[in-house]
């Protein structure tokens, strides 16, 4: 796909060359890629979408791609310093950004002390945190304008025909399957949580239900037939309160807390729970959990830097509100309306990424069940 004219002024790469998907597989059996990107383009023409701004979506995906090859290397005073300005130019270019803009956001910090402001240098490893958290949050909040512009084409006009349009929901699931590879991180993580919930659901709806209304009815069962796997034990480690998912957003807010005091915390507070596995090492950064589909072991390192979920720097914000892209433009004037609401409201501020996921999960779940 990346060969189509339409995609030529992007100057796509093989995806080997973009830091970020070197772990990715360029194929799946049965999937014809250059097909489904022109199912794609026709989807999202049929959804009001022209191909100037398609062409601009992919622009800031190809962006973000070209953002996660900016590499770091210690300058004086262990400051960090780009290894060179290739990646970060073409970035600038793709994103229609302030070259040099850009280079000192990833670089540098401003630090408020009363009145006084100061620009302090980021060490290495804070400026790859930089450079990560900026690319993840212009792809979620990427995705949140498109899901939005979709709604908004997609939505009924209520003072026509037919009642509301939110008593004419129609929804479509379509999520990621359960997920167990040989390294799991925080991702896979919520994308089995999201797989327990609706596996909690369909239990409730399809044996829970039923057996209560045979039970009502005196219609009595074999034994065989009664018993089911009952997976709410696992929501509850992971979702419930003063679950895994809880004490790593705790963690957030504590001083000096790690990936290791996150997982000892855990292991302490949810010690008898019999889904939850010990790693066999003391210092081993890890834990397991006996999910309905099998057990699965997460690596807990990088799980606090994922869940924190922040907002770029004011210069980011600026940087991206002065893109020469209107969608870009867009989509950090809604990071900018989102900043606002957060810094107005002090109970929203240790807000996670974890507790957005959840949220929405809940919702999600809340859906289904009135469906």
């Amino acid at each position: 796909a990346r060969d189509q004219p339409f995609l030529k002024s992007l100057a796509l790469q093989d995806m080997q060359n973009y830091s970020y998907l070197q772990n990715s597989s360029a194929s799946a059996p049965g999937v014809n890629d250059l097909q489904c990107f022109d199912e794609l383009r026709g989807a999202l023409s049929a959804l009001g979408f022209d191909d100037g701004v398609q062409l601009q979506v992919f622009g800031i995906v190809a962006g973000i791609l070209v953002l996660g090859n900016c590499a770091f290397d210690e300058d004086v005073e262990d400051s960090a310093k780009l290894r060179d300005e290739v990646a970060s130019r073409r970035a600038a270019e793709l994103l229609r950004v302030d070259h040099e803009a850009l280079g000192h956001c990833l670089q540098w910090r401003k630090v408020v002390a009363g009145r006084e402001l100061t620009m302090t240098p980021l060490k290495v490893e804070q400026a790859r945190t930089v450079r990560d958290g900026l690319s993840r949050l212009l792809y979620r909040s990427l995705f949140e304008w498109l899901i939005r512009r979709m709604n908004l084409q997609l939505s009924a006009n209520s003072g026509e025909d037919g009642p509301a349009s939110g008593e004419r929901l129609l929804g479509i699931l379509d999520i990621s399957g359960f997920e167990s590879f040989e390294h799991n991180s925080l991702e896979q993580l919520l994308i089995n949580l999201s797989n327990e919930h609706l596996q909690l659901q369909f239990n409730d709806h399809v044996f829970r239900q039923e057996l209560e209304d045979c039970s009502r009815e005196g219609v009595q069962l074999p034994q065989e037939i009664v018993a089911y796997a009952d997976n709410a034990d696992v929501v509850a480690l992971l979702d419930g309160r003063g679950g895994a998912l809880d004490i790593l957003d705790e963690e957030l807010v504590m001083p000096r807390a790690s990936d290791a005091t996150f997982v000892a915390k855990l292991l302490r507070a949810q010690a008898k729970h019999k889904r939850l596995v010990a790693p066999v090492f003391a210092d081993d950064c890890s834990f397991a959990v006996q999910h309905f589909a099998g057990r699965v072991s997460y690596n807990c390192e990088g799980f606090l830097e994922k869940n924190a979920d922040r907002f770029p720097s004011e210069d980011a914000l600026s940087l991206l509100c002065d893109s020469e892209l209107p969608v870009l433009r867009e989509v950090a004037g809604l990071l900018v309306q989102e900043q606002q609401v957060v810094n107005g409201d002090r109970a929203r501020r240790a807000q996670s990424m974890t507790f957005r996921i959840r949220t929405s999960l809940r919702a999600l779940v809340a859906k289904i069940s009135a469906a």
